[in-house]
């Protein structure tokens, strides 16, 4: 096993006995599809490795893992997770919403948002 698969044993042992909420951010990273052409040996060990832990785990944790690209994944993680949840990118209107929520107390009013509302991209 690989350095960054025995890391991973060890975080499913941990999620093992502690119950808690796991966030794998940022999954595309380890868990793209596996017969893209840029594939990397050592990465397809590791998102095989995932796929057995989490086949195997019987934890009361939640394993939460997330992306900005769910095109990228390897379908057999959708089979593994008990529920897919997709968010859209909030419109304008909605982040300038946010944003005045978290910045409650700060002179929100003074802030150029042409730039706190870019799109991305």
């Amino acid at each position: 096993m690989g350095e960054t698969s025995a890391k991973l044993r060890l975080i499913f042992d941990l999620i093992q006995k502690e119950a808690g909420v796991y966030l794998f951010d940022e999954f595309d990273a380890i868990g793209g599809e596996r017969s893209m052409d840029n594939d990397v040996g050592e990465m397809r060990r590791v998102l095989n490795a995932f796929l057995q832990f989490i086949e195997q785990d019987l934890s009361d944790s939640i394993i939460v893992a997330a992306t900005n690209s769910p095109k990228l994944l390897d379908r057999a993680l959708f089979r593994r997770f008990d529920d897919v949840l997709y968010y859209d990118q909030p419109a304008s209107t909605e982040r300038k919403r946010l944003m005045q929520n978290v910045l409650v107390g700060f002179l929100a009013s003074k802030f150029v948002w042409k730039v706190v509302l870019a799109e991305s991209g």
